[in-house]
């Protein structure tokens, strides 16, 4: 593992894997996380199984006590490097410079 993670990467049913959320998140899009990633999966043509899955994650709603579930997706970490490439931003730049240092440790 890498010091200092700025995006967990971790070992998925894919290969090594990153949550697309948190790296959404660690991107500062100014838009929503479902719709950055359902426009950018359709942009680049990646393919679902193969670049990407969908899960639920169960998040509970403090106001009411009921969980409800959230749509996730994980992505290989090339799918997160070209994501990254696409946001011309700081964080964007960082971000790919993480993971270029996560493929030379691996």
């Amino acid at each position: 593992m890498i010091k200092n993670e700025i995006v967990p990467v971790e070992s998925g049913r894919l290969g090594l894997m990153v949550n697309s959320r948190l790296l959404w998140q660690k991107l500062k899009v100014g838009h929503r996380h479902n719709d950055w990633i359902k426009n950018r999966i359709q942009e680049c043509g990646f393919v679902e199984n193969e670049d990407f899955y969908y899960f639920f994650s169960k998040i509970n709603a403090s106001y009411s006590g009921v969980g409800r579930k959230l749509k996730d997706c994980m992505i290989t970490v090339d799918v997160a490097k070209e994501l990254a490439m696409l946001e011309f931003s700081p964080a964007g730049r960082a971000i790919r410079r993480y993971f270029i240092e996560i493929e030379k440790q691996y």
